[in-house]
């Protein structure tokens, strides 16, 4: 009975052992998926990080693009505006000089 009693401990023994052993087993398993997964995520996050740079440094050289649109069209548009009231000089000093030679002929003619 004392024997029975010892090769029951043991043989319980033997299957604790190899249910841990089994449990070992699926917990290395599953600590090279983790760190498997962790490879991976540390790499997907890498690439974002790259990402994102380089997304940042084009808007940055677009925004610097379009700040030179901006100053090119300004420019542009006062040099517009500079030309239209030459134009506007051009054709008031023409026009008053129509008018004076209308007047000179008007005078002319009556005399």
């Amino acid at each position: 009975s004392l024997n029975n009693i010892i090769r029951e401990l043991d043989s319980k023994l033997a299957k604790v052992k190899e249910n841990l052993s089994k449990s070992d087993g699926k917990l290395s398993k599953v600590r090279q998926e983790s760190a498997s997964r962790n490879g991976q995520l540390k790499s997907a996050l890498q690439s974002l990080d790259e990402m994102m740079k380089y997304i940042e440094n084009t808007r940055e050289e677009y925004d610097e693009v379009v700040a030179s649109l901006e100053a090119d069209l300004e420019r542009a548009i006062q040099m517009k505006h500079g030309a239209e009231r030459e134009m506007k000089r051009t054709i008031g000093s023409l026009q008053r000089n129509e008018k004076m030679q209308l007047e000179s002929i008007q005078l002319k003619d009556e005399e």
